[in-house]
């Protein structure tokens, strides 16, 4: 089929894929770039197994029976007990972060240890990124939640938590505490849609893609939101001509590009020295 073809086809056979994936790899993207700039990256890649663990554990009975509620009580639980490890400067936060990222994984394969089959299919349909079909009240949720997200960073004002400021400290937390809510939704609603492999790709690598341009820290959160947004559907538009899982598919699309650049980067490098060049261009 000829890319024109498959473009039509997407939009009329899966329109709500389409756009919801690329809602989410923009909000992905977003709050990446956020992670960075608060050197928290790691705690990103923990919220996405955390949603994993919350598809696994809504075949609890305590727990609520839809895949999507429980995954998002269980993201924005852990998202909220992280919320000191977004300001602080204690270099042991990352060991914290790295024993919740631990017994998350852990207590993932203790539930599917004794989950039934149908809930270990889909987490592994998660964790493979074999997500086609988005239904309308998923779609409704990645809509809502990307209003969110917007929303959020208006009232940020673009300025990143990281940035030191006049705020009390009780807006400090107050603003804090948005950011994690916020951060736990976006991760836990994408999770279930996209794919675990989508939300570990577009959370890291178009701010990775954006960094390598050497833009202003700005620019460089417009670019990372805007690769975010349409590459997903250059990815399912892969997925689709080549029977590929459209989870993974963006991911490996993202990760072309951002080779590209360093290649591209390298061979500037390189020309710069051999003509005489004593500095970087």
């Amino acid at each position: 089929m000829e890319i024109g073809d498959i473009a039509a086809t997407l939009v009329r056979d899966f329109p709500l894929t389409v756009l919801a994936g690329m809602l989410c790899g923009g909000m992905c993207a977003a709050y990446g770039v956020r992670l960075y700039e608060t050197k928290t990256i790691l705690l990103g890649i923990t919220l996405s197994q955390s949603a994993i663990l919350g598809i696994a554990a809504s075949y609890l009975s305590f727990m609520p029976p839809s895949s999507l509620w429980s995954a998002l009580l269980v993201t924005v639980l852990i998202a909220l007990s992280a919320t000191p490890f977004v300001r602080s400067k204690d270099e042991s936060r990352h060991e914290r972060i790295v024993l919740i990222f631990v017994l998350v994984l852990a207590a993932r394969i203790l539930i599917l240890s004794r989950s039934s089959a149908d809930a270990t299919f889909e987490v592994e349909t998660s964790l493979k990124g074999y997500v086609w079909i988005v239904t309308s009240y998923q779609f409704f949720f990645v809509v809502s939640v990307a209003l969110l997200t917007l929303f959020e960073f208006i009232i940020q004002r673009g300025r990143g938590v990281v940035e030191e400021d006049k705020r009390s400290p009780f807006r400090k937390l107050l603003f804090d505490l948005l950011f994690m809510v916020g951060v736990g939704i976006a991760i836990g609603v994408a999770a279930v849609v996209a794919g675990d492999i989508f939300v570990l790709g577009f959370i890291v690598l178009p701010y990775a893609i954006a960094r390598e341009l050497r833009l202003s820290s700005h620019r460089r959160f417009l670019v990372a939101v805007a690769v975010g947004i349409t590459v997903p559907l250059v990815g399912l538009m892969t997925a689709f001509r080549y029977d590929t899982p459209p989870g993974a598919t963006p991911v490996v699309v993202l990760g072309l590009i951002f080779v590209s650049i360093l290649v591209a980067g390298s061979a500037k490098k390189l020309r710069w020295n051999l003509a005489g060049g004593k500095n970087e261009p």
